[in-house]
């Protein structure tokens, strides 16, 4: 399924976030965190990436999917916030 930001914002986003380069589409299905991260992961970018993705982790969520189809750059910053959600 290729993104569309569009679908998202539209039918099923639980969240989303404009940010300094960086948007995030968030959904939440059964079990599972979807998460389609649109710019550059960095260091202005990855608090808000932890931030958004935190507020949906709950108990019954065991799995996440990122999507970086639509993801420019990611820094080291932004590599060690997808290391902390692996944890």
């Amino acid at each position: 399924m290729a993104f569309d930001s569009t679908i998202w914002k539209r039918d099923s986003v639980k969240f989303y976030k404009e940010g300094v380069g960086m948007e995030l589409y968030i959904k939440e299905d059964k079990n599972t965190l979807f998460v389609d991260i649109v710019g550059r992961i960095d260091t202005l970018t990855a608090p808000q990436l932890h931030e958004g993705v935190e507020e949906h982790l709950t108990e019954k969520i065991n799995r996440m999917i990122l999507n970086f189809e639509k993801v420019d750059y990611i820094s080291s910053s932004g590599l060690r916030e997808l290391i902390t959600f692996q944890q």
